[in-house]
């Protein structure tokens, strides 16, 4: 039952930055529902790296940039220091709207990440959007 609940929520979640990206913009209450989804998730699976790496996606488009670093660095931790792109790309995306000094390395490195997958999910296709 809690992993159909989780599927739902991250179908939820892969709708919404779809939408976003057909619109270019997205419903900051749509987004801050979808933080308490996730939150709700990270209630039951404290230690799912997919969980923690949702709730950094919607915190970064809150504008919580410093807890979305804190919460992708904790899913990139319990993958044991393992990054996939879209963490790459989350990464970068932080990075250039918190105006750290490694914006430009991290956007390169995680656009050629992007660039060179095979297959591209819809996080990633919707955060290398943020990045151009």
């Amino acid at each position: 039952e809690n992993e159909q609940q989780f599927n739902s929520v991250v179908h939820a979640l892969e709708f919404l930055v779809q939408l976003d990206v057909a619109q270019d913009e997205g419903s900051s209450a749509e987004w801050k529902h979808a933080l308490r989804q996730c939150e709700g998730w990270l209630r039951k699976q404290p230690n799912s790296p997919k969980a923690w790496h949702w709730v950094a996606v919607c915190q970064m488009q809150c504008g919580e940039h410093v807890t979305a670093d804190e919460s992708l660095r904790r899913a990139i931790g319990l993958r044991g220091g393992t990054y996939t792109i879209a963490d790459e790309l989350l990464a970068a995306v932080i990075a250039v709207q918190t105006g750290d000094e490694s914006a430009e390395t991290q956007r390169k490195r995680a656009v050629e990440q992007f660039v060179s997958a095979v297959y591209r999910s819809p996080v990633e296709i919707f955060l290398h959007k943020l990045l151009q």
